[in-house]
């Protein structure tokens, strides 16, 4: 299962086990895991990019967009190899 948002997101939530620092995409981020530190459990990952976000109808935009991805049953590199590969869509 894979999970990605961007946005308004808040990567407080949750009860992660262990975090250490990742790069993500050249961006400083931070990878979580299950706290209980089974193989192939739950993994998180978030980091902000430049760009504009208005977080809220009416709201003034902010200089970065928030992303997360969330994986069960990857490994903490599948999921940031994932994260890595992903790109910009322009609309």
């Amino acid at each position: 299962m894979l999970s990605i948002q961007a946005g308004g997101i808040n990567p407080s939530s949750g009860e992660p086990g262990h975090q250490r620092p990742v790069k993500v995409r050249g961006q400083d981020g931070v990878l979580a895991s299950d706290p209980s530190g089974t193989p192939l459990g739950t993994v998180w990952v978030w980091w902000e990019e430049p760009g504009r976000w208005t977080p809220t109808e009416g709201a003034m935009p902010v200089g970065h967009v928030r992303y997360a991805l969330w994986g069960k049953g990857i490994s903490e590199d599948e999921l940031l190899t994932i994260a890595d590969s992903l790109v910009r869509v322009e609309r």
